[in-house]
Formats: structure tokens, sequence, C-alpha cells
């Protein structure tokens, strides 16, 4: 399981002051264009029951992802690797960690495209120890119909073996006035 802490946008040479008064050893930035589109049911079925679709295309691979909130600090997120969102639909669905009340929602709804994403992500790995932190800007576009939005997100996202407080200690020494982000 991922744990994902999501800060507020931000604007960009914002996040990169952040990312530069890190305690850890910070790795160099690596730079990753992705395209995502998120999917619900038009009445937001899957909002509605805490769940979250996403078919993200990166490095050349198609990825469809869905996340169920378990908490107000952490969710379920399952992957698979998908061309279109029928076929991630199908192989999310033969996932037996998945509720079958989800899996029958996902399944049986009408599914269409809510909004979609283009953006930048640049990626830094802190670590100390053992312990690592995968650190992203995300920069880009938010595009639904005719409108498009631009959009800075500061993510961080911990390795499997970091619990939610030393992620939450962690964030609270890579940002000096959380609050104020």
């Amino acid at each position: 399981m991922e744990i994902e802490m999501k800060l507020a946008p931000v604007p960009h040479k914002t996040a990169f002051d952040i990312l530069e008064k890190e305690p850890f050893y910070i790795t160099d930035a690596q730079k990753i264009t992705m395209q995502a589109s998120y999917y619900d049911t038009l009445d937001k079925a899957l909002k509605k029951h805490g769940v979250s679709l996403r078919l993200r295309k990166e490095n050349g691979q198609s990825v469809c992802c869905l996340k169920m909130k378990v908490s107000d600090i952490a969710r379920h997120e399952f992957e698979v690797y998908a061309d279109s969102i029928a076929e991630g639909i199908s192989k999310l669905c033969q996932n037996s960690d998945i509720p079958g009340s989800i899996t029958r929602l996902i399944k049986n709804a009408d599914i269409v495209c809510m909004f979609s994403s283009r953006f930048e992500r640049t990626l830094r790995l802190a670590s100390s120890g053992d312990s690592k932190i995968e650190i992203a800007y995300d920069s880009g576009q938010l595009m639904q119909s005719l409108n498009n939005v631009p959009f800075g997100t500061l993510n961080r996202f911990d390795a499997e073996t970091f619990g939610h407080n030393i992620c939450a200690t962690a964030l609270d020494s890579l940002i000096e006035n959380p609050d104020e982000i």
C-alpha cells in the first residue's frame, strides 16, 4: 500500500524552495511527462463511495489505478497495466482485495471521463538511513471539455515501511511553515 500526502497547490518557485531545504539526502531531480484521465459516473457514485478511478500514461505505459479511502490520511491503491479504462476495470475486478461492492460498482456503472490532466512531474528521492521518501512536484493543466486550468501541487509518497508518524515528522521538517502552504 502506498501512503500519499497531498499538499495544497503551491507556485512552482515555492515548491523548489521547499525541496532545497530538506534535512535528508536528496537525489537530483528527474522529470517525467504524464497524462491522466479520471473517471466516475455522472452522478459521482465512485466519489460517494470514497473511490477514485484513473488511467495514466507515463513512460510509454498505461496504468489503471483504483484508490479507496480507508481513513482521513490513508487510501488503498490498486494498479494494473491497461491500455483502456474498460481493460483496467476488467483487471481490477479480478482483484480479491477490492471489496465486492466496489468491483460491482465499477463493473456495472456507466463510467465516463470526468476530466483529464497533462503535466510534468519533477521527482526527487529523500533518504535518511533506511527510510526513503519520494517527493514530487506536478505542474500542468487540468482539462474538462473546453476548460483548461493550470495547477501545481507538491506530493510526498513514502516507501511501504515508512510509518504514518515518520511521514508526518518528515513533512514538518520539509516545510518550515506548513500552515502557509
